[in-house]
């Protein structure tokens, strides 16, 4: 086939061209901010999964669906020998440098809270990493923070989305901050939605971080049967005029076992192998 008309997606958070087998979980996102846009806040869509059951895809569902609707988005990842809540800084930086021109009690709050930051650093600590704050009488709370942007997105009618990604990653510190604006929340009512995605260990590190860390619902991805694998191979081929074989599409569904990353790989590498040249577009 055609390598340059591939309808297939093997790379970490691209959205396929047809998500199988996850109605469930999208209708879990969509009714969260349904019911945010109703003023009731405590649907969260935390994803856990092994590798590959597409995590990331949901998350960033989350928030495509987020900006569709003009929501405010803040998005970071966990990784090694980086720093969230820098990220997270800079990002809210970013928003007030783009609202800069509207006049708001909320965005002048915010405008004071980062003044007062003096610094954030980042220290190493064996595998993991645990943010040594200096001076932190000086250092903005992050719930706070979240505070007035959900003030904020009262002023502009709007609501707010915090996304992160590898959430199982996160030193103890930082998960206890995602879990504290996730607390207050809910407590509060802020128009305030927390996306997340992690592994499966995600649940003993949110209940290490914080003791209710451990009633926080999170949704597991399972892997696809066999025929939302087939609708996954079968449905961006045809699109196209495509065909697939069926003895091609038991060897591809047998050997992805229902890993759809896996199985949108083995597709990838198929279609751009395959002897049939129809698909020339």
């Amino acid at each position: 086939m055609n390598p340059s008309v591939n309808p297939y997606t093997p790379w970490p958070g691209v959205p396929p061209v047809y998500l199988a087998g996850r109605d469930g979980e999208v209708k879990f996102i969509e009714g969260a901010f349904g019911q945010a846009e109703d003023g009731r806040i405590g649907m969260h869509p935390i994803f856990v999964g092994d590798t590959g059951m597409g995590k990331t895809t949901m998350l960033n569902y989350a928030t495509q669906l987020a900006h569709k609707r003009d929501w405010m988005v803040l998005s970071v990842e966990a990784r090694s020998g980086y720093s969230v809540v820098d990220d997270l800084l800079d990002q809210v930086r970013t928003l007030v440098q783009d609202l800069a021109k509207e006049e708001s009690p909320a965005l002048t709050r915010i405008k004071s809270l980062l003044s007062r930051i003096q610094s954030v650093q980042l220290s190493v600590v064996g595998s993991g990493g645990g943010l040594a704050m200096v001076q932190p009488q000086k250092v903005l709370p992050v719930t706070q923070l979240f505070k007035e942007l959900g003030g904020l997105a009262i002023e502009r009618k709007t609501k707010v989305v915090f996304s992160v990604d590898e959430m199982d990653q996160l030193s103890t510190t930082e998960m206890q901050l995602v879990l504290g604006v996730l607390h207050v929340a809910n407590q509060t009512q802020m128009p305030l939605i927390i996306a997340g995605a992690g592994g499966l260990g995600l649940r003993d590190a949110m209940t290490k971080a914080k003791g209710y860390g451990s009633s926080i619902m999170l949704t597991k991805l399972f892997p696809l049967n066999y025929s939302e694998m087939a609708q996954a191979i079968e449905r961006p081929a045809a699109s196209l005029g495509v065909k697939i074989d069926p003895q091609a599409l038991e060897q591809l569904t047998g050997t992805a076992q229902g890993n759809p990353m896996t199985l949108q790989l083995l597709a990838f590498h198929a279609w751009n192998f395959a002897l049939d040249k129809t698909a020339r577009r």
